[in-house]
């Protein structure tokens, strides 16, 4: 049985020219102005990667070759989005199910994007008695118990008992923790009535999470700001560190 494959090459030769695309197929090239470049996609194929779960801490991978002309780009499912990266971990803050999706653009305006998606489960959602043994979080909220602060809401944090006052102080602060091959743990210690937290690492990466675990593409020293917030207050307070990250030895 013969299978038929549509492929768009996009071809910019200073002369007419015969190349070979990733295919293997023979593709004759058109005149134009500029320098030779080839970029060879299959119409209607989605970007594929694989995922490998260890604790909380997932590695992606995508058998896709970066090249000059492809823009990666990957959601989290956490409000965490990565750029240009083929192979990277991510450490998720919470149990639950998260749909992870990478995205691949194109640099020719007219094609559309390729998306892939895919659902991850992380822990057992039943991790947790559901016992009332209250704590105060660090952010001014009751919770159930311990567990369900730390493993269902990234609370590290706590004080024995419910919240007693409702606190609408607000104090930004973040610690940091050099995991390996340049991976950066950051827990969020802010105080004080929040809701939100947005982290600015100082590299173009960001992110949502409570807790981010971030990879950086390079040693040296990083900028890295957290601002919280409340919906309630209105209040906004941001805090800044200047940080190294080394690679490890």
């Amino acid at each position: 049985m013969y299978k038929t494959y549509s492929i768009t090459c996009f071809l910019w030769l200073t002369f007419s020219i015969s190349v070979f695309c990733e295919d293997g197929k023979n593709r004759t090239g058109k005149i134009d102005t500029t320098q030779i470049k080839t970029t060879c996609i299959e119409e209607g194929e989605q970007p594929d990667y694989q995922y490998q779960i260890s604790g909380m801490t997932v590695s992606f991978e995508t058998s896709k070759v970066e090249k000059d002309s492809l823009d990666f780009q990957w959601q989290m499912g956490d409000n965490t989005t990565i750029f240009s990266k083929q192979k990277f971990n991510h450490t998720f803050q919470n149990l639950g199910n998260y749909e992870t999706c990478l995205t691949i653009n194109s640099p020719i305006p007219t094609e559309k994007p390729t998306k892939k998606c895919k659902v991850i489960t992380l822990g057992d959602p039943f991790l947790c008695e559901p016992d009332w043994i209250p704590v105060c979080g660090c952010d001014n909220q009751t919770y159930m118990n311990s567990c369900f602060a730390q493993n269902y809401h990234g609370v590290y944090y706590w004080e024995e008992g419910p919240c007693s006052n409702v606190d609408f102080s607000l104090s930004a602060t973040f610690i940091y923790e050099d995991k390996d091959n340049l991976n950066i743990q950051f827990i969020n210690t802010s105080t004080g009535n929040f809701d939100t937290y947005v982290w600015d690492f100082g590299d173009g990466q960001s992110s949502n999470a409570r807790n981010p675990q971030v990879l950086f593409h390079i040693e040296g020293a990083y900028h890295v700001c957290l601002t919280v917030s409340s919906e309630v207050t209105e209040m906004v307070e941001t805090y800044c560190e200047e940080i190294e990250v080394i690679r490890s030895r």
